[in-house]
């Protein structure tokens, strides 16, 4: 079969192939238009995105980290996703959540530290003074690092390889599979 006019770069491969091949190529476009981005961009979203979820949503500290989220160069799908893993996670940590934060909030160091700040106007909407709250903040930040640095060996493990597939798989359209490759593996934003 010979290439279109609107395709002169697309490789020579049957209309069954073709027809096949188009859903696929568009899911995989989006994917790659979710994912684009630096991998460092999806790690940031993957720390921060885990970090929200894990928080009860009905106090100022989960808006102000909603705020860092939607303000800091980083990729929202990414966040999104890792957001919804944490919050379907939340109902199987709640007990131990409760439990840490109990502990910690019944310090005396901890009551002296916090007392002044939860006393401020509005010191109250922080929710520091619930323990499920006070020990997913310190839970999620812990976690924020391991989860960032995991999420940027998994992209340097699977995104070539992707990447390489993508490039080199018979779908139809070659015309954009260069940049869709390179968008996969993290090198074009």
């Amino acid at each position: 079969m010979s290439p279109s006019p609107e395709a002169p770069f697309a490789p020579p491969v049957g209309p069954a192939v073709a027809r096949g091949a188009g859903p696929v190529r568009v899911a995989l476009d989006g994917l790659a238009g979710l994912c684009g981005g630096t991998a460092e961009e999806a790690a940031r979203g993957v720390a921060l995105g885990f970090w929200f979820g894990l928080l009860p949503k009905e106090n100022a500290t989960a808006c102000l980290l909603g705020l860092a989220v939607a303000a800091v160069r980083l990729n929202l799908a990414a966040a999104a996703w890792a957001a919804l893993v944490a919050t379907a996670l939340v109902p199987l940590l709640d007990p131990v959540l409760h439990r840490a934060g109990l502990a910690l909030l019944s310090a005396p160091s901890v009551r002296g530290v916090l007392a002044p700040l939860l006393a401020l106007p509005g010191g109250a909407w922080l929710g520091w003074d619930n323990t499920v709250t006070f020990a997913a903040l310190l839970v999620g930040g812990g976690a924020a690092w391991p989860l960032h640095r995991g999420t940027l060996a998994a992209h340097r493990a699977f995104a070539p390889p992707l990447a390489d597939w993508w490039t080199n798989a018979r779908l139809g359209r070659a015309r954009d599979a260069g940049r869709t490759a390179d968008r996969l593996a993290g090198e074009v934003p």
